[in-house]
Protein backbone atom coordinates (compact mmCIF):
# COMPACT_ATOMS: atom_id res chain seq x y z
CA UNK A 1 0.00 0.00 0.00
CA UNK A 2 2.84 2.37 0.93
CA UNK A 3 4.75 1.58 -2.27
CA UNK A 4 1.64 2.26 -4.33
CA UNK A 5 1.18 5.63 -2.61
CA UNK A 6 4.83 6.56 -3.26
CA UNK A 7 4.40 5.55 -6.90
CA UNK A 8 1.31 7.73 -7.26
CA UNK A 9 3.06 10.72 -5.69
CA UNK A 10 6.08 10.28 -7.96
CA UNK A 11 3.90 9.90 -11.05
CA UNK A 12 1.78 12.91 -10.07
CA UNK A 13 4.84 15.12 -9.65
CA UNK A 14 6.24 13.95 -12.95
CA UNK A 15 2.96 14.64 -14.72
CA UNK A 16 2.76 18.09 -13.12
CA UNK A 17 6.31 18.82 -14.27
CA UNK A 18 5.41 17.77 -17.78
CA UNK A 19 2.38 20.07 -17.77
CA UNK A 20 4.45 23.00 -16.52
CA UNK A 21 7.13 22.33 -19.13
CA UNK A 22 4.52 22.18 -21.86
CA UNK A 23 3.02 25.45 -20.63
CA UNK A 24 6.45 27.07 -20.61
CA UNK A 25 7.15 25.91 -24.15
CA UNK A 26 3.78 27.20 -25.26
CA UNK A 27 4.47 30.58 -23.64
CA UNK A 28 7.85 30.71 -25.40
CA UNK A 29 6.42 29.96 -28.83
CA UNK A 30 9.00 29.98 -31.59
CA UNK A 31 9.21 31.52 -35.02
CA UNK A 32 8.83 29.16 -37.97
CA UNK A 33 11.87 27.03 -38.75
CA UNK A 34 12.60 27.37 -42.45
CA UNK A 35 14.79 24.67 -43.91
CA UNK A 36 17.82 25.87 -45.85
CA UNK A 37 16.92 23.35 -48.54
CA UNK A 38 19.22 22.15 -51.25
CA UNK A 39 19.41 25.48 -53.07
CA UNK A 40 18.81 29.17 -52.60
CA UNK A 41 15.73 28.82 -54.83
CA UNK A 42 14.23 26.28 -52.44
CA UNK A 43 15.02 28.42 -49.39
CA UNK A 44 13.45 31.51 -51.00
CA UNK A 45 10.24 29.59 -51.74
CA UNK A 46 10.13 28.26 -48.17
CA UNK A 47 10.77 31.68 -46.62
CA UNK A 48 8.06 33.44 -48.63
CA UNK A 49 4.93 34.19 -46.63
CA UNK A 50 6.32 33.24 -43.21
CA UNK A 51 5.17 35.20 -40.15
CA UNK A 52 7.78 36.23 -37.57
CA UNK A 53 7.60 37.89 -34.16
CA UNK A 54 10.61 39.19 -32.21
CA UNK A 55 10.50 39.81 -28.46
CA UNK A 56 11.16 43.46 -27.62
CA UNK A 57 11.19 42.84 -23.85
CA UNK A 58 14.10 40.41 -23.95
CA UNK A 59 12.44 37.76 -21.76
CA UNK A 60 12.04 34.88 -24.21
CA UNK A 61 14.81 32.32 -24.11
CA UNK A 62 15.08 31.29 -27.75
CA UNK A 63 17.53 33.23 -29.90
CA UNK A 64 15.26 33.05 -32.96
CA UNK A 65 12.68 35.08 -30.99
CA UNK A 66 15.16 37.79 -29.94
CA UNK A 67 14.87 41.41 -31.06
CA UNK A 68 18.31 42.22 -29.67
CA UNK A 69 20.01 44.48 -32.22
CA UNK A 70 22.97 42.88 -33.96
CA UNK A 71 25.25 44.03 -36.81
CA UNK A 72 26.14 47.71 -37.17
CA UNK A 73 22.74 48.27 -38.78
CA UNK A 74 20.88 47.14 -35.59
CA UNK A 75 19.17 44.17 -37.17
CA UNK A 76 16.99 41.97 -34.88
CA UNK A 77 18.95 38.88 -33.85
CA UNK A 78 16.06 36.56 -34.66
CA UNK A 79 15.80 37.90 -38.19
CA UNK A 80 19.54 37.47 -38.69
CA UNK A 81 19.12 33.81 -37.72
CA UNK A 82 16.17 33.42 -40.10
CA UNK A 83 18.16 34.82 -43.05
CA UNK A 84 21.44 33.04 -42.23
CA UNK A 85 20.74 30.08 -44.62
CA UNK A 86 20.71 32.49 -47.57
CA UNK A 87 24.19 33.68 -46.67
CA UNK A 88 25.38 30.08 -46.33
CA UNK A 89 24.07 29.25 -49.81
CA UNK A 90 26.03 32.21 -51.16
CA UNK A 91 29.25 31.06 -49.48
CA UNK A 92 28.77 27.51 -50.82
CA UNK A 93 28.47 28.98 -54.33
CA UNK A 94 31.78 30.77 -53.86
CA UNK A 95 30.19 34.15 -53.32
CA UNK A 96 30.37 36.86 -50.68
CA UNK A 97 27.00 37.52 -49.00
CA UNK A 98 25.92 40.85 -47.57
CA UNK A 99 22.75 42.31 -46.12
CA UNK A 100 21.91 45.62 -47.80
CA UNK A 101 19.27 48.34 -48.18
CA UNK A 102 18.17 48.52 -44.55
CA UNK A 103 14.88 50.17 -43.63
CA UNK A 104 13.47 51.25 -40.27
CA UNK A 105 11.59 48.41 -38.58
CA UNK A 106 8.62 50.19 -37.04
CA UNK A 107 8.02 53.72 -35.78
CA UNK A 108 6.20 52.34 -32.72
CA UNK A 109 9.44 50.92 -31.30
CA UNK A 110 11.03 54.36 -30.99
CA UNK A 111 9.49 55.01 -27.56
CA UNK A 112 10.41 51.63 -26.10
CA UNK A 113 13.42 49.74 -24.81
CA UNK A 114 14.83 48.56 -28.15
CA UNK A 115 14.51 51.51 -30.58
CA UNK A 116 15.95 51.96 -34.05
CA UNK A 117 15.73 48.37 -35.25
CA UNK A 118 16.34 48.04 -38.98
CA UNK A 119 15.45 45.35 -41.50
CA UNK A 120 17.50 44.38 -44.59
CA UNK A 121 15.58 44.50 -47.83
CA UNK A 122 18.04 42.28 -49.68
CA UNK A 123 20.58 39.50 -49.26
CA UNK A 124 23.12 40.24 -51.97
CA UNK A 125 25.43 37.47 -53.20
CA UNK A 126 28.49 38.75 -55.07
CA UNK A 127 31.25 36.91 -56.86
CA UNK A 128 34.19 39.00 -58.11
CA UNK A 129 32.10 42.08 -57.41
CA UNK A 130 29.20 40.97 -59.64
CA UNK A 131 25.79 39.78 -58.43
CA UNK A 132 25.20 36.04 -58.58
CA UNK A 133 21.70 36.29 -57.18
CA UNK A 134 19.73 38.61 -54.92
CA UNK A 135 17.15 37.57 -52.34
CA UNK A 136 14.64 40.42 -52.33
CA UNK A 137 12.63 40.73 -49.10
CA UNK A 138 9.51 42.73 -48.38
CA UNK A 139 8.11 43.13 -44.87
CA UNK A 140 4.32 43.15 -44.72
CA UNK A 141 2.16 44.40 -41.83
CA UNK A 142 5.08 45.38 -39.59
CA UNK A 143 3.67 46.23 -36.17
CA UNK A 144 4.22 45.99 -32.45
CA UNK A 145 1.92 43.48 -30.77
CA UNK A 146 1.10 44.04 -27.10
CA UNK A 147 -1.03 42.08 -24.69
CA UNK A 148 -0.77 39.41 -22.02
CA UNK A 149 0.44 35.83 -22.37
CA UNK A 150 -2.59 33.64 -21.47
CA UNK A 151 -0.41 30.95 -19.89
CA UNK A 152 2.15 32.80 -17.78
CA UNK A 153 0.11 36.03 -17.54
CA UNK A 154 3.14 38.09 -18.49
CA UNK A 155 3.16 41.07 -20.86
CA UNK A 156 3.63 40.44 -24.58
CA UNK A 157 5.60 42.99 -26.56
CA UNK A 158 6.66 41.66 -29.95
CA UNK A 159 7.71 43.16 -33.25
CA UNK A 160 5.64 41.21 -35.78
CA UNK A 161 5.93 40.99 -39.55
CA UNK A 162 5.30 38.75 -42.54
CA UNK A 163 8.08 38.14 -45.07
CA UNK A 164 7.62 38.18 -48.83
CA UNK A 165 10.75 36.75 -50.47
CA UNK A 166 11.70 36.63 -54.14
CA UNK A 167 14.92 35.41 -55.72
CA UNK A 168 16.21 37.74 -58.43
CA UNK A 169 18.69 37.03 -61.19
CA UNK A 170 21.35 39.69 -61.92
CA UNK A 171 19.25 41.03 -64.81
CA UNK A 172 16.11 41.13 -62.68
CA UNK A 173 18.04 42.87 -59.91
CA UNK A 174 19.32 45.52 -62.35
CA UNK A 175 15.79 46.07 -63.68
CA UNK A 176 14.38 46.38 -60.17
CA UNK A 177 17.04 48.90 -59.17
CA UNK A 178 16.18 51.00 -62.22
CA UNK A 179 12.48 50.79 -61.38
CA UNK A 180 13.11 51.78 -57.77
CA UNK A 181 15.33 54.66 -58.89
CA UNK A 182 12.59 55.87 -61.22
CA UNK A 183 10.04 55.65 -58.41
CA UNK A 184 12.37 57.51 -56.03
CA UNK A 185 12.89 60.26 -58.61
CA UNK A 186 9.12 60.49 -59.14
CA UNK A 187 8.62 60.83 -55.38
CA UNK A 188 11.30 63.51 -55.25
CA UNK A 189 9.63 65.43 -58.07
CA UNK A 190 6.24 65.11 -56.40
CA UNK A 191 7.75 66.25 -53.09
CA UNK A 192 9.38 69.23 -54.84
CA UNK A 193 6.07 70.19 -56.48
CA UNK A 194 4.30 69.85 -53.14
CA UNK A 195 6.96 71.96 -51.45
CA UNK A 196 6.63 74.67 -54.09
CA UNK A 197 2.85 74.58 -53.77
CA UNK A 198 3.05 74.88 -49.99
CA UNK A 199 5.51 77.76 -50.35
CA UNK A 200 3.14 79.52 -52.76
CA UNK A 201 0.19 78.96 -50.42
CA UNK A 202 2.21 80.27 -47.48
CA UNK A 203 3.18 83.34 -49.50
CA UNK A 204 -0.47 83.95 -50.36
CA UNK A 205 -1.44 83.51 -46.71
CA UNK A 206 1.17 86.04 -45.62
CA UNK A 207 0.03 88.47 -48.29
CA UNK A 208 -3.58 88.12 -47.14
CA UNK A 209 -2.51 88.59 -43.52
CA UNK A 210 -0.56 91.73 -44.41
CA UNK A 211 -3.53 93.05 -46.41
CA UNK A 212 -5.89 92.35 -43.52
CA UNK A 213 -3.54 94.07 -41.08
CA UNK A 214 -3.30 97.07 -43.38
CA UNK A 215 -7.09 97.21 -43.73
CA UNK A 216 -7.49 96.97 -39.97
CA UNK A 217 -5.05 99.85 -39.47
CA UNK A 218 -6.89 101.93 -42.08
CA UNK A 219 -10.26 101.31 -40.46
CA UNK A 220 -8.86 102.08 -37.03
CA UNK A 221 -7.42 105.37 -38.30
CA UNK A 222 -10.73 106.29 -39.95
CA UNK A 223 -12.92 105.15 -37.04
CA UNK A 224 -13.02 108.41 -35.01
CA UNK A 225 -14.04 110.43 -38.07
CA UNK A 226 -16.63 107.83 -39.04
CA UNK A 227 -18.14 107.86 -35.53
CA UNK A 228 -18.28 111.67 -35.51
CA UNK A 229 -20.01 111.73 -38.93
CA UNK A 230 -22.46 109.00 -37.83
CA UNK A 231 -23.44 110.92 -34.68
CA UNK A 232 -23.75 114.22 -36.53
CA UNK A 233 -26.02 112.75 -39.22
CA UNK A 234 -27.91 110.23 -37.05
CA UNK A 235 -31.35 109.44 -38.45
CA UNK A 236 -34.24 107.05 -37.92
CA UNK A 237 -33.47 103.54 -39.15
CA UNK A 238 -29.72 103.71 -38.54
CA UNK A 239 -28.21 100.60 -36.94
CA UNK A 240 -25.84 101.25 -34.07
CA UNK A 241 -23.79 99.73 -31.29
CA UNK A 242 -23.81 101.16 -27.78
CA UNK A 243 -20.35 102.55 -27.01
CA UNK A 244 -20.72 102.78 -23.19
CA UNK A 245 -23.15 100.16 -21.88
CA UNK A 246 -23.33 99.78 -18.08
CA UNK A 247 -21.04 96.98 -16.98
CA UNK A 248 -19.27 96.86 -20.34
CA UNK A 249 -19.55 93.91 -22.69
CA UNK A 250 -21.22 93.82 -26.02
CA UNK A 251 -21.50 94.74 -28.71
CA UNK A 252 -25.14 95.57 -27.94
CA UNK A 253 -26.78 96.63 -31.16
CA UNK A 254 -30.10 97.98 -32.33
CA UNK A 255 -31.93 100.56 -34.48
CA UNK A 256 -32.71 104.22 -34.03
CA UNK A 257 -36.48 104.76 -33.67
CA UNK A 258 -36.57 108.58 -33.32
CA UNK A 259 -34.35 111.55 -32.54
CA UNK A 260 -35.14 114.01 -29.75
CA UNK A 261 -32.44 116.66 -29.47
CA UNK A 262 -29.27 115.20 -28.05
CA UNK A 263 -31.01 111.91 -27.32
CA UNK A 264 -32.00 109.00 -29.51
CA UNK A 265 -34.84 106.65 -28.71
CA UNK A 266 -33.54 103.22 -29.73
CA UNK A 267 -34.65 99.60 -29.82
CA UNK A 268 -32.06 96.94 -28.95
CA UNK A 269 -31.78 93.63 -30.70
CA UNK A 270 -29.77 91.69 -28.07
CA UNK A 271 -30.24 93.68 -24.85
CA UNK A 272 -33.08 94.33 -22.40
CA UNK A 273 -32.97 96.87 -19.57
CA UNK A 274 -35.52 96.37 -16.80
CA UNK A 275 -37.39 94.09 -19.16
CA UNK A 276 -37.52 96.69 -21.95
CA UNK A 277 -35.78 96.61 -25.34
CA UNK A 278 -36.22 100.38 -25.84
CA UNK A 279 -34.37 103.26 -24.16
CA UNK A 280 -33.24 106.87 -24.58
CA UNK A 281 -29.48 107.07 -25.12
CA UNK A 282 -27.30 110.14 -25.78
CA UNK A 283 -26.33 110.30 -29.44
CA UNK A 284 -22.67 110.66 -28.45
CA UNK A 285 -22.80 107.07 -27.08
CA UNK A 286 -23.90 105.56 -30.39
CA UNK A 287 -21.46 104.20 -32.96
CA UNK A 288 -22.10 102.77 -36.45
CA UNK A 289 -22.65 99.03 -36.74
CA UNK A 290 -22.73 97.13 -40.04
CA UNK A 291 -22.55 93.44 -39.11
CA UNK A 292 -25.18 90.82 -38.26
CA UNK A 293 -26.83 90.78 -34.86
CA UNK A 294 -24.53 89.00 -32.35
CA UNK A 295 -25.78 85.58 -31.27
CA UNK A 296 -25.81 86.44 -27.54
CA UNK A 297 -28.26 88.36 -25.38
CA UNK A 298 -28.00 90.22 -22.08
CA UNK A 299 -30.53 91.46 -19.59
CA UNK A 300 -29.87 94.37 -17.17
CA UNK A 301 -32.23 94.80 -14.22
Amino acid sequence: MKERLVWRLWFGRKALGAVLAASLLQACSSNPTVSAGGSIEEFARSLNGKLYAFDLRGVKFRSEMSAEPVTPQRMPKGLAIALAPAQEHCKKAGGEPSLVDFIEAAPETAAHARPNLNLPRRVLCLRSGNPVWVLDIRYVDVKVITGTDPTLRTPIWDLSMSLQAQLLSPDQYTARLKDEQAQAQARERAAAVQKERQAALEQERQQRARAQEAEARRLAAEWPARVAAFQANLKVGDRFQWARPPGGGGPFVGMVVRIEGALAFVQFENLTISGQQTRYIPKVELEPFDGPTPNFRRAID
